[in-house]
């Protein structure tokens, strides 16, 4: 039974990936805050809704019933909660809402920021500590190696600083470029000078990867990020022939770490190249537009010569995919942070639609 289905045992034991700062010593005297009840009722209360979701991350799973139970005496109404989730716990889980005919989710923890397509969604981001003053003083250093605009990009885990980031950064305001968190029914803020803000549109230049900013052609980036984080390396591939720094310093061990990481993704953009037969991995069906990404996928595959085939199978694994030994590379259509865990264990290699794209898109490439 386990070998079309998430597997029990797999679930109970599977390893977190979270960072372990997210949500730091969760107490009974700091519950609510941890968890912002308040802003959940405030959510639950402005949208009328009748059917909450709460969905958690494995690591945050052991609070959810407290966190439930607590949200259910404030607003006098039950909710349910999301666990084990049809794809990558920092999606948001609809279908698994429409289960239970959910009309809201309030997703915790890490999230993509990948858009949904259904329901309307609360995301409580995970909060990470930052040195600010060492951030400025990094920050002058990277501002130095060039004279064009700088773009600041950022973990979610920092959003909650941001106001704070920029009032620190205020002197490097000529060439600074501040992205935003692409988070539903944010407040849209400027960018920087050049902000397109500013001249009364009502979005900003360029959507990527869960981040909204006004710079076409940044001549470096500052990623702050405290991990190896898969953003980062969606942003590092996406702007290969861009200066790119991280914050906090890398300590050589995980720079080693990147490297190693952005040469394997080098590696999977030739296998696929190479590959005859392609097989279309649905990795969800929460991320807007995904339709749209799987038909992309097919023409650009029979544009370039390849046999190509869909596969819907749930949360993949080894066993899974080993029943289709004719597919030489699988494309996994998922948000663009889903990423494999035990991924040597797979006898095809699975690939993200990033590097897809970038091996099969010949509008697309790298200096």
């Amino acid at each position: 039974m386990d070998l079309f289905s998430s597997c029990p045992e797999e679930t109970i034991n599977r390893k977190s990936t979270c960072i372990s700062n997210e949500f730091v010593s969760v107490s009974d005297s700091n519950f609510d805050e941890c968890f912002d009840l308040d802003k959940c009722q405030q959510f639950i209360k402005k949208g009328n809704f009748t059917k909450i979701c709460l969905q958690f991350p494995d690591n945050l799973l052991q609070y959810s019933v407290k966190a439930a139970l607590q949200l259910e005496s404030r607003i006098n109404q039950k909710v349910f909660v999301l666990g084990d989730t049809s794809y990558g716990s920092c999606c948001v889980d609809e279908v698994a809402a429409q289960h239970v005919d959910g009309d809201a989710v309030i997703h915790m923890g890490h999230t993509c920021l990948s858009p949904t397509t259904r329901l309307p969604v609360l995301h409580l981001l995970p909060r990470a500590s930052l040195d600010l003053s060492g951030l400025v003083s990094a920050f002058a250093h990277f501002y130095s190696t060039t004279n064009g605009p700088v773009l600041l990009l950022y973990d979610v885990a920092y959003g909650h600083l941001i106001d704070e980031i920029r009032e620190r950064l205020e002197e490097f305001k000529e060439r600074v470029v501040i992205s935003q968190l692409n988070i539903p029914d944010g407040q849209l803020q400027a960018c920087g000078l050049e902000c397109d803000l500013h001249r009364g549109s009502n979005t900003h230049q360029t959507t990527l990867l869960g981040r909204s900013y006004c710079c076409q052609s940044p001549s470096s980036v500052v990623y702050i990020t405290h991990r190896l984080s898969q953003n980062m390396l969606n942003f590092a591939l996406s702007m290969r022939n861009i200066q790119f720094f991280t914050y906090p310093r890398e300590t050589e061990k995980a720079t080693e770490d990147f490297n190693k990481s952005f040469r394997r993704r080098l590696y999977l953009v030739e296998k696929i190249k190479d590959a005859k037969t392609l097989g279309i991995l649905v990795g969800t069906l929460s991320v807007e537009k995904y339709l749209g990404a799987i038909e992309k996928m097919k023409k650009l595959a029979t544009y370039r010569g390849k046999r190509c085939y869909i596969f819907s199978i749930g949360k993949p694994n080894p066993a899974k995919l080993a029943n289709f030994p004719e597919v030489e590379v699988f494309v996994l259509v998922s948000c663009p942070e889903s990423i494999l865990e035990n991924e040597k264990e797979y006898m095809q290699p699975v690939v993200t639609l990033l590097e897809a794209e970038l091996a099969l898109n010949p509008s697309m490439h790298w200096e």
